[in-house]
């Protein structure tokens, strides 16, 4: 398996895929911390 790569800035990123797109119920907990992370700009999950 060969993994490419491509610049975002100044920085050299994976092009990965994920081959499960499954989607899973997170839970009350779940959901607080993407609500955490998402207030502290710390994640790329769109609202």
């Amino acid at each position: 398996m060969e993994i490419t790569y491509h610049w975002e800035g100044d920085y050299l990123v994976p092009d990965l895929e994920l081959s499960d797109t499954t989607e899973y119920h997170i839970g009350k907990y779940g959901r607080m911390h993407i609500l955490k992370n998402q207030n502290w700009g710390l994640t790329g999950i769109e609202k």
